[in-house]
């Protein structure tokens, strides 16, 4: 059946299960012009006892619940009543028994204040533009142009404080008679103020301007080596492969360094949480602190004007007015996604699409048009069962019937029990999109930190969920390659070790072998994405990162000293004099000679030789020991902790520069260079956290990527000190991105 059928088939029963869905209507949080004017008042009491902090989050909350009053105000609300059915009229309107209706504009032209107090000049700017937009009273109009001078004057941009400054002694001239004794004792403290100036630009103090410091717009890096021609948000190392079992995945064309940067992409579509609409702007996710309101609504907030525009020129001016219902349907996240796919891009630009969305692309790579890179992920529709269908297809359905009520539809059907074509293709895609975003959507979050550049202790905040078409390709390991941070809702993604050509560059989806055993981790996979992990840490079973050390670390050997025979033969122990037979434990990695060298994991504890795994080889393998290391036909084991103690010991030294001789080939297998990469890697490390300690985060990954690149290059985890620089790195390269130092307080818009 497909997803076309399902929802015809569910709409013909609609009369049955979906009679509630006739009752939907419009929900949200209204504008208030008496609550704002209760909010603007407690804000004036607060900055009138110098507590400007507050007095910003109060004038906040007032200029949400404030009816809009400007000519622009108005342009956005004809914008919504194009949208809307004559039965849902936008808005409340101005209420001009509460401060004549301009509520909006006195509630800006305080904050603007307020924001000037905190000398946060470039906010108190645009809230000073804003309520003249708005309407301010004219004969207190001078008020803010006063108050623009004094924040150019901050910015040292001394001429236009002048303008600003001439302007509002002119407004207050030519409102004398309106403003009386104010009036005198305000042109007094303007001519005083224009004096000042003129003093300063003699001077030529404002020669030099001052730096300023824009508002948390975090630059995105670049990919190494330059964009791939057909993935285009990804590096040029990378490609994408596909088999039946694993489907598509990521692999690396060419080396990857560890801190490479692969894949900086913008999410296709992103939602934030609820629980963040009062801290967050609603459309690019940066933290609020002087939010911009919606026309409409007043349970959200933008950062600025123009993320305000962008969000109600598209999709939130279908889904504004039925936000409450929304949330308190009890839908998930994943659910407001699939319906934000289709309402920021409006009807007509899928009916253009209509005939590539019937046929799915078999190519490997997804296809240039980034919507259909998203349609075409996979949705395992042919494992799922109808009882989840059928939830699936009702929740579409209420989903669909919104986007009705809200006029997303240039010709909506006359006939409530029957849909028409383009509703039927708006209904469908909702369905894909709801399988589609479980096994593809990525959580978007920030670094959480107590004072600036503080990362050891930081925390990891979620605060909304995104779609990112080249990001989804990316398959699991519980050891992943990369990590992944967030700049806005854009994502970058880095790599966290070293790769060779041919390796797979996976992410991971969440459970990882430092933190879960291998059943609840094969558990979690299994109910959330329907696979059953087979990585190298699962295969194995890696010990979580408490009962690792620094002694159980695997070498790669120098090069292959001849090809190991395969037969089934006993294991030979030899500790010191004594030669122990024993049954063959260990498992040769899953490499083969000669593309890779084998590796063997141990655990050298007081003469006991542990191995990862139970069963037989079809290798012929004999382990030497002297004290300070294993040989097996090429493959060297070290004690790590007594090599680690050899520099200090001259015959040490020199049994390490002659090597260790196997009794099967008889060559000696030298560790003097792995034991000069251990030395320096444990230095790196150590300079390394020094640097994330004082703050020097730069200087810390740099010491990081050399550590872990060294580290791979002579052997390969579980190693306590390679999963903890890993971590170290990830918690560095997250600064770079959404960060939120707990020690500012936040404007909310609640």
């Amino acid at each position: 059946m497909t997803t076309t059928q399902r929802g015809r088939f569910l709409h013909k029963v609609r009369m049955a299960v979906l009679e509630p869905l006739k009752h939907t209507q419009e929900m949200y949080r209204r504008k208030s012009a008496p609550v704002a004017f209760q909010k603007r008042m407690e804000a004036d009491r607060a900055l009138s006892s110098n507590n400007p902090q507050k007095a910003l989050m109060l004038y906040s909350q007032s200029c949400m619940r404030a009816p809009g009053t400007g000519e622009y105000w108005q342009h956005f609300q004809d914008l919504y009543r194009d949208q809307l059915s004559s039965n849902n009229p936008p808005g409340t309107g101005v209420d001009k028994t509460v401060d004549q209706g301009l509520s909006l504009a006195l509630a800006l032209g305080g904050r603007s204040e307020a924001l000037l107090v905190l000398e946060d000049y470039l906010q108190s700017l645009a809230d000073t533009n804003l309520a003249v937009k708005e309407g301010f009273p004219q004969h207190l109009r001078y008020q803010l142009y006063w108050r623009m001078g004094r924040c150019y004057r901050g910015l040292n941009q001394v001429a236009k404080a002048r303008v600003s400054l001439q302007l509002s002694a002119r407004l207050v001239r030519e409102h004398l008679a309106q403003l009386g004794n104010e009036a005198v004792i305000s042109l007094m403290r303007l001519q005083e103020e224009l004096a000042d100036l003129v003093l300063l630009e003699e001077e030529g103090s404002s020669n030099e301007l001052l730096q300023i410091k824009q508002p948390d717009e975090t630059p995105l890096p670049p990919v190494v080596a330059g964009c791939h021609p057909e993935l285009g948000c990804a590096s040029r190392l990378l490609g994408v492969s596909r088999t039946e079992q694993a489907g598509r995945y990521v692999v690396a064309r060419e080396p990857v360094a560890t801190g490479d940067t692969l894949v900086v992409e913008p999410a296709y579509a992103a939602c934030l949480l609820p629980d963040k609409f009062g801290s967050h702007c609603h459309h690019c996710f940066a933290r609020l602190n002087a939010p911009v309101a919606c026309p409409e609504c007043s349970g959200l907030a933008f950062c600025s004007v123009r993320c305000r525009d962008e969000a109600c020129r598209s999709y939130h001016r279908y889904e504004c007015h039925y936000m409450d219902l929304l949330i308190g349907s009890g839908m998930s996240i994943l659910c407001h996604v699939a319906l934000r796919m289709v309402t920021q891009a409006g009807e007509q630009f899928f009916l253009d699409r209509r005939q590539d969305l019937t046929s799915h692309s078999k190519e490997i790579l997804p296809p240039s048009d980034k919507y259909l890179a998203v349609h075409n992920l996979v949705t395992h529709a042919n494992k799922r069962k109808p009882k989840e269908f059928f939830q699936r297809t009702l929740m579409a359905v209420f989903l669909l019937k919104c986007l009705q009520k809200a006029g997303y539809f240039s010709a909506p059907s006359i006939d409530q029990t029957c849909l028409s074509e383009e509703e039927l293709l708006i209904g469908s895609l909702l369905l894909r999109h709801l399988q589609l975003l479980q096994f593809n959507a990525h959580e978007v979050y920030e670094t959480r930190i107590e004072a600036p550049r503080q990362l050891r202790t930081s925390k990891t905040e979620y605060i909304g969920v995104a779609i990112y078409p080249t990001v989804a390709l990316f398959n699991h390991d519980c050891y992943p390659a990369v990590t992944r941070y967030f700049v806005g809702h854009s994502i970058v993604v880095r790599a966290t070790r070293p790769l060779g050509t041919g390796d797979i560059v996976a992410e991971n989806y969440g459970p990882v072998f430092t933190k879960r055993s291998l059943e609840s981790r094969q558990r979690a996979l299994t109910s959330r994405y329907w696979f059953r992990c087979i990585c190298q840490a699962c295969k194995e079973n890696w010990p979580a990162l408490d009962m690792v050390d620094n002694n159980d670390f695997r070498l790669w050997s120098i090069q292959w000293s001849y090809p190991l025979a395969p037969l089934h033969a006993t294991f030979y122990f030899c500790f010191g004099s004594a030669w122990i037979l024993g049954h063959p434990k260990t498992m040769v990695g899953g490499l083969e000679p000669p593309q890779a060298p084998a590796w063997v994991r141990y655990c050298c504890s007081q003469n006991k030789l542990d191995t990862a795994d139970d069963g037989e080889i079809g290798v012929q393998i004999i382990v030497g020991y002297n004290g300070y290391g294993f040989s097996l036909h090429g493959v060297q084991l070290l004690d790590v902790k007594k090599l680690l103690a050899m520099p200090g010991n001259k015959s040490n030294r020199s049994t390490a520069k002659q090597g260790v001789k196997c009794p099967a080939c008889k060559k000696h297998v030298r560790h003097d260079e792995a034991l000069a990469t251990l030395v320096n890697c444990e230095a790196w490390f150590k300079e390394g956290i020094e640097s994330m300690e004082v703050g020097d985060v730069d200087v810390a990954i740099r010491l990081f990527c050399s550590y872990l690149d060294s580290m791979h290059s002579i052997g390969f985890p579980p190693h306590k000190d390679i999963l903890l620089c890993q971590e170290a790195l990830r918690i560095c390269m997250a600064g770079s991105g959404n960060v939120w130092v707990t020690g500012k307080i936040d404007a909310s818009s609640k």
